[in-house]
């Protein structure tokens, strides 16, 4: 995809953009270059707390796991105006509630 490592940030890439539906965010809309579409699900935290970050955040799991009981995820997230989107990857505990995205074989 040509993404570039953010050298400010820990595993952050300048792509977010690309892979971001072209509606549906808080002004953050993007091209969906790739056609994957990212929503601005939100994160689920607790049952306390409940959706967080709608209209800014998209996280999705990896099937790839941590050793500590997390999960690999990555997240698409609406910067402010002054920013660039991002991808961030980082690891999750299996508690929080993240978009899972299908792909047929």
């Amino acid at each position: 995809m040509g993404c570039a490592k953010d050298e400010t940030l820990a595993n952050a890439y300048d792509c977010a953009s690309r892979l971001k539906s072209t509606s549906g965010w808080n002004g953050g809309e993007g091209t969906d270059d790739y056609g994957f579409n990212a929503l601005a699900a939100g994160i689920y935290l607790s049952s306390a707390i409940g959706f967080y970050n709608q209209g800014h955040q998209a996280s999705f799991w990896s099937s790839s796991w941590w050793k500590s009981g997390g999960s690999y995820k990555f997240s698409l997230l609406a910067e402010n105006a002054t920013e660039k989107d991002r991808v961030y990857i980082s690891v999750s505990q299996r508690y929080q509630g993240n978009s899972v995205r299908c792909l047929k074989d």
